[in-house]
């Protein structure tokens, strides 16, 4: 719950339409541009992992799944681009 409550303030942000729910072009809108800079094959995957009534839009209860697991990738990633730059070759493929 208070996961959820922490999240309400960013939920509002992205749901740009005030409509209670994240839809595809909005989480397209979070995650393909800064910082995440993620794939749309990758945007897509998140949202129909994280849509548990399928209804093709995120509530705040499914978007604090997908944002978390979103964020989770972006720090994963970050440390492996840190480990590329020392000189160990890494590939990541975030499809």
């Amino acid at each position: 719950m208070c996961r959820k409550v922490q999240l309400v303030p960013k939920f509002k942000e992205y749901d740009a339409d005030g409509n209670g729910f994240i839809t595809l072009e909005e989480a397209s809108y979070i995650l393909e541009n800064p910082p995440f800079n993620f794939p749309p094959a990758k945007v897509v995957f998140l949202l129909r992992r994280f849509d548990r009534d399928g209804n093709g839009k995120l509530d705040i209860e499914e978007f604090a799944g997908f944002y978390a697991e979103a964020k989770a990738t972006l720090v994963l990633f970050s440390q492996l681009c840190c480990y590329s730059c020392s000189g160990v070759r890494v590939f990541v493929n975030l499809n």
